[in-house]
């Protein structure tokens, strides 16, 4: 478990201290051979920006991960919370199927809507403000 909050925390080291607008820097394999935006694209833009407390961009580079964030990190609190507990994850027994099914349905959705050219969909877009 300290491995994995170890890694997190260098990740977010790499995010802070990187170029402003700058993720990894790892292009998007999808949008490099579609010219596709999938629903990943942007994301470590938007860490970053997040890291950097700049909300509205890291919105602009992908809203779903900034909607979505809260409840992943909340999840990953209470999962390793309750792992050094009881030795287990005692959060996934409570979690409904349904609405595991909602989110890949959400993931699914967002990838075609975040490349439709008309507003409001292109404000799904990443886009540097």
């Amino acid at each position: 478990m300290a491995l994995f909050w170890g890694a997190v925390g260098l990740v977010c080291l790499v995010l802070l201290l990187r170029p402003r607008g700058s993720g990894f820097g790892l292009p998007c394999v999808i949008h490099s051979l579609t010219g596709l935006y999938c629903p990943g694209c942007g994301a470590s833009r938007a860490l970053a920006s997040l890291l950097r407390l700049e909300l509205y961009q890291a919105f602009r580079w992908n809203p779903l991960l900034v909607v979505l964030l809260p409840f992943a990190l909340f999840y990953l609190v209470w999962g390793s919370v309750s792992w050094v507990r009881c030795g287990r994850n005692t959060l996934d027994d409570r979690i409904p199927s349904k609405l595991l099914w909602v989110l890949v349905a959400v993931v699914v959705l967002y990838f075609p809507l975040r490349n439709l050219p008309w507003w409001p969909f292109v404000l799904l877009q990443p886009t540097s403000v």
